[in-house]
């Protein structure tokens, strides 16, 4: 292998599983992972946000940006999902990144916020035309 051969090897992601064989042997079997797109992305995201509204109640209650940016995330997703146009998502992920940012949400205390963002803008990057 020579090095840009390597260095794709390198980043590529894998998952690793201990199976055993005919004989009963262990063995590690790898396999590539794909890389997320913009729908995983969104819904990691969205994620994160049911959780800070499972987690602390009473802050999701004070705080309507959080239900702003999970409306604008789930409308991402069923775009995606249903092949809508890429423009249109990539508003409504734009959209919910300002619903955050507006939130007014300390990331140390409320790190979901800052992880929702950033899955956010790497599902914007994914949907921008190139």
């Amino acid at each position: 292998m020579n090095v840009p051969e390597l260095a794709a090897r390198a980043r590529e992601r894998l998952a690793h599983a201990v199976v055993p064989n005919e004989r009963g042997e262990l063995h590690i079997v790898s396999i590539v992972v794909p890389e997320e797109g913009p729908t995983d992305h969104c819904r990691n995201a969205l994620q994160a946000i049911s959780c800070l509204q499972t987690l602390s109640p009473v802050v999701y209650m004070i705080t309507p940006e959080l239900g702003r940016a999970q409306r604008r995330m789930h409308a991402a997703v069923v775009l995606l999902d249903h092949g809508g146009p890429e423009r249109l998502a990539a508003v409504h992920v734009r959209g919910a990144v300002e619903a955050l940012l507006e939130a007014a949400l300390d990331w140390t205390v409320f790190p979901e916020v800052k992880g929702a963002i950033a899955r956010l803008l790497h599902a914007w990057y994914q949907l921008q035309p190139a």
